[in-house]
């Protein structure tokens, strides 16, 4: 019998407070007295509305990437995981794929940018998950990560100059010495 268990005083009566998934099983009364006994066994089906495990966030995601998202709930019955976009259902269809609990957008475009849902149900209840997807354009731009402008270097020594501009969709870089275009050699 489950420790929190306890037994009414005024009624043959068995009281199982904070009930969890543990105390389900077949519980069973018997009585006896000097005729004889009798048993009767019950049992305890525990179930629960939703609640989440996981769910998305918020995210900025640059243009042509891939988007996965996840939202997992506990609840008995099981419950199961619908999606919604803009309040309208999301379902599978070109660049989308809607696995249950799982939503990949592949090749994100402008129009995927907008709020998402995640909702959650059984038979005792429903919870939403609400995050945004703001889809990315930006053409190249080294005001935040300036390629620096003098590097000292010692003779015989190797350096490194980072070109990492904010674009999106990832930028192709090219590096060039006057009018020379770099390419990968030995050095």
């Amino acid at each position: 019998m489950p420790s929190k268990a306890g037994l009414s005083a005024e009624a043959p009566t068995l009281i199982l407070p904070e009930l969890s998934f543990d105390d389900e099983g077949v519980y069973e009364c018997e009585a006896y007295n000097s005729e004889g006994s009798d048993t009767h066994q019950g049992r305890i089906n525990v179930q629960a509305q939703p609640e989440w495990l996981q769910v998305m966030s918020d995210s900025e995601v640059e243009i042509s990437s891939d988007l996965l998202w996840s939202c997992i709930a506990a609840g008995k019955p099981r419950p199961s995981i619908r999606w919604l976009r803009n309040g309208l259902p999301l379902n599978t269809q070109v660049r989308v794929e809607v696995n249950g609990p799982r939503l990949k957008i592949n090749n994100l475009a402008l129009e995927d940018s907008g709020m998402y849902q995640c909702v959650a149900e059984n038979k005792h209840g429903t919870v939403y998950s609400t995050a945004e997807l703001r889809v990315q354009v930006q053409a190249p731009d080294f005001r935040l990560n300036p390629v620096r402008r003098l590097i000292p270097a010692a003779r015989g020594g190797q350096v490194m100059m980072e070109c990492r501009p904010r674009a999106a969709p990832k930028p192709s870089l090219f590096w060039s010495r006057g009018t020379e275009l770099l390419t990968n050699n030995s050095r």
